[in-house]
């Protein structure tokens, strides 16, 4: 998998389940502390998150931090 290929299909997963949790850009962005535009880039696959960011992200959506890993 290219490194654009994992940060799409990464960003497409943190999308979706904020919109499973019902949150919107501005919710996750105050609750995990991640700017919003990184948060956007992010999940429009223009943004190669750490590993730090992510745990923060999946801490705010209550989920594991492999849940982003699983494609």
């Amino acid at each position: 998998m290219t490194k654009e290929n994992y940060m799409y299909f990464v960003g497409a997963l943190v999308r979706h389940h904020r919109k499973l949790a019902n949150m919107s850009l501005n919710e996750l962005s105050e609750k995990s502390g991640v700017h919003i535009a990184r948060l956007s880039g992010l999940e429009n696959g223009k943004e190669n998150p750490t590993i730090s960011t992510m745990k923060h992200i999946a801490d705010a959506l209550n989920l594991p931090l492999n849940s982003f890993f699983d494609f």
